[in-house]
């Protein structure tokens, strides 16, 4: 039996609640079956961020069956623009303090690999810690690049973090307003969250002299889905325009990317729920298809 992969990573987080062998078609188990007519629609979110791609779904699991109801992509958004941004912060803030090390990183292909390695250690401490350790092992003098035999260590906070990778993050908005608005799922959290009537005032006077259709008589009327799709802005307006939206229900987050505090913070500010940290993400899909497995043998 074939698994879509946010199906997966659904079921290895529990979001899907007793319905674990649900799926396009399939009947639930015998203990999930009693309770289908009871139990109402789960909306689950799915934020898929891989090294190069980012990928969106919604699903619904209703009586025991997953439909995905709205899928977005950004097919340039992963965990290499986080790397890429990081390391373009090193470069800036070498570049007065330390001249000939910039220029090493910019120059020698293997110092720039070990610093990139530095950077990703660095980020994976600053999961669980507020400042890591940044040992950056460039080639100075003739000395060969070494992790044992750092160059400059450097220190490296948090806040510094979110800071560097800020314009980066930003743009894993626009495929989740896209995926609310295709499966008119309500992001709860932008409706609510601090500063929302602020920003309504603010993108209500930008969607009176922004785009979108014409009505007869030259009056503007609500944006094209095609404008919508290209404004990050304009889909958080038309999903605030839905006020019978879906209710979400569970948001996942898969991907080693998503370990970043930063990356949790701002899907679950736009959700308005709290990501699930159940499972390991680099491991949600697999064990996901490991249950999925494990229900249809019957174990």
């Amino acid at each position: 039996r074939l698994r879509r992969e946010p199906v997966a990573a659904a079921l290895a987080f529990g979001a899907m609640g007793r319905a674990l062998d649900a799926q396009d078609g399939a009947t639930v188990t015998e203990s999930a079956r009693k309770s289908a007519g009871k139990a109402e629609a789960r909306n689950v979110l799915v934020v898929d961020i891989g090294a190069g791609t980012t990928d969106v779904s919604v699903l619904e699991v209703r009586d025991g069956i997953v439909e995905v109801l709205a899928t977005a992509a950004d097919g340039r958004l992963g965990g290499d623009d986080v790397d890429d941004a990081l390391e373009a912060w090193l470069a800036l803030r070498l570049q007065d303090a330390h001249p000939e090390l910039a220029r090493v990183l910019r120059s020698d292909p293997a110092a720039r690999f070990a610093t990139r390695r530095a950077l990703e250690a660095a980020k994976v401490a600053l999961s669980v810690r507020k400042q890591a350790v940044l040992a950056l092992p460039l080639a100075v003098d003739g000395c060969a690049p070494s992790l044992e035999r750092p160059a400059l260590e450097l220190t490296l906070t948090r806040v510094e973090l979110d800071a560097a990778v800020e314009d980066v993050l930003a743009r894993l908005k626009r495929p989740i307003y896209e995926a609310a608005l295709n499966s008119r799922l309500t992001l709860q959290g932008e409706r609510d969250g601090p500063g929302a009537d602020a920003r309504d005032g603010k993108r209500a006077k930008g969607a009176r002299t922004g785009g979108g259709k014409k009505a007869p008589g030259g009056a503007r009327s609500e944006p094209a889905p095609g404008d919508l799709a290209r404004a990050s802005d304009g889909l958080l307006e038309k999903s605030r325009a839905l006020p019978s939206g879906r209710p979400l229900h569970a948001l996942v987050m898969v991907g080693g990317v998503t370990h970043m505090l930063g990356v949790r913070r701002l899907a679950a500010n736009l959700a308005g729920v709290e990501v699930r940290r159940t499972v390991d993400p680099m491991e949600a899909v697999a064990r996901g298809a490991a249950l999925q497995a494990a229900v249809t043998e019957g174990l």
